[in-house]
């Protein structure tokens, strides 16, 4: 909570702010933050009111009777609120990975607090670009998909397979409004925010095998960030779960793969960058410890050619010393991510796909 608003108070008081102006997310997070308890709370009782705005616009239209709630309401009530939430987090989880990093940053103090801006700023044209641009391309998907076809008459059988029979015209464009906006700006949060992780640690940071930790941290921002699309999903499936006529949409189908397939990115392709850079590093630490052991094997010969019996033994300690660092280098990986966070990120993947699975399982046994 408070490391946010102290990022914010330092950025401003080095004049980084006028890099470009905040997005209209980052303005709303830094009003979160000023907020009495904790920021999740804001969010949540977000996803409550959308979810209550939507079943009494239910009520009122008639489309469902008066003091019915509809489970199939909760999860894509939550879509727009759990996007916002995990930016906010996934913000704050950067700046203190840059933070832990600093150690092995090769920049100023200065770069350092631009990079902790950018990290956890959006500018503002991009971001609202983003969130427009992902809702007319929702648009144009729906108006290709229903071009030959009564538009309202097609929108009304879309609510009805996606969001529950029962759903209201009202209700659907105002669920479908903020679902895409911000859909389009946690998309373009992470492409922007996962090439500028690729930057510092490919380009800004000291290269040292020795000294990996540092690095960890923002495997688990990309671990984080790759989870939450996978989040995304799971509360897709649960959604599913509770209206199976979701299947029959080809393009959800195709949202819920392409989640997948993004989580993995994610997480990966960030830190290539860095593997390969330590992977280069480590090759010349053991191409110099084999040139020292060649040099130390030329001079053990001499020794024993000169009979200097005496000194032989610690050439030999010396031999022993480089084989022993070569084996060292071998034991040290250079993927810059600790092996629990990959078996995480493996199960927090899997889950989705294990309910998406029995969910198809179980539509197959029973019908649609």
């Amino acid at each position: 909570m408070a490391e946010v608003a102290v990022v914010s108070v330092e950025v401003s008081e080095k004049g980084i702010d006028t890099l470009y102006p905040p997005s209209w997310f980052d303005r709303l997070k830094v009003w979160v933050e000023r907020l009495p308890g904790p920021a999740w709370l804001f969010y949540l009782g977000g996803a409550v009111a959308l979810y209550a705005l939507r079943t009494v616009l239910q009520w009122l239209d008639g489309s469902s009777p008066t003091g019915a709630f509809g489970t199939s309401l909760i999860f894509t009530s939550a879509w727009p609120w759990y996007g916002l939430a995990v930016m906010h987090y996934l913000d704050s989880a950067a700046g203190r990975a840059l933070d832990t990093l600093r150690p092995i940053f090769s920049g100023t103090d200065e770069a350092c607090g631009e990079f902790r801006y950018r990290l956890t700023t959006m500018p503002a044209r991009p971001a609202l670009a983003a969130g427009l641009g992902a809702l007319l391309f929702g648009l144009l998907v729906f108006l290709v998909s229903t071009f030959d076809a009564n538009v309202l008459a097609e929108l009304e059988s879309h609510v009805a397979i996606t969001f529950g029979f029962g759903t209201s015209l009202v209700v659907l464009i105002l669920s479908l409004v903020a679902v895409w906006i911000v859909m389009g700006l946690f998309f373009y949060h992470t492409i922007r925010q996962m090439r500028l992780v690729r930057s510092i640690t490919t380009q800004h940071t000291t290269v040292d095998i020795f000294q990996l930790p540092p690095l960890y941290a923002f495997s688990r921002v990309t671990a984080a960030t790759a989870v939450a699309w996978s989040g995304g999903l799971t509360i897709g499936v649960l959604t599913i779960l509770t209206i199976p006529q979701v299947l029959a949409d080809p393009f959800a189908v195709a949202m819920a793969l392409g989640s997948i397939l993004l989580a993995v990115v994610t997480f990966a392709w960030p830190l290539l960058g860095i593997h390969s850079v330590l992977e280069a590093e480590k090759t010349r630490l053991h191409l110099d410890a084999r040139e020292r052991m060649k040099e130390a094997m030329i001079e053990l010969k001499r020794r024993q050619d000169r009979a200097d019996y005496d000194s032989v033994g610690a050439m030999n300690n010396a031999l022993d010393a480089l084989l022993k660092h070569q084996a060292d280098l071998d034991k040290i990986s250079t993927w810059p991510w600790r092996t629990g966070t990959v078996g995480a990120l493996a199960t927090a993947i899997f889950l989705p796909l294990l309910l998406w699975f029995l969910t198809r399982i179980l539509s197959q046994l029973f019908g649609e």
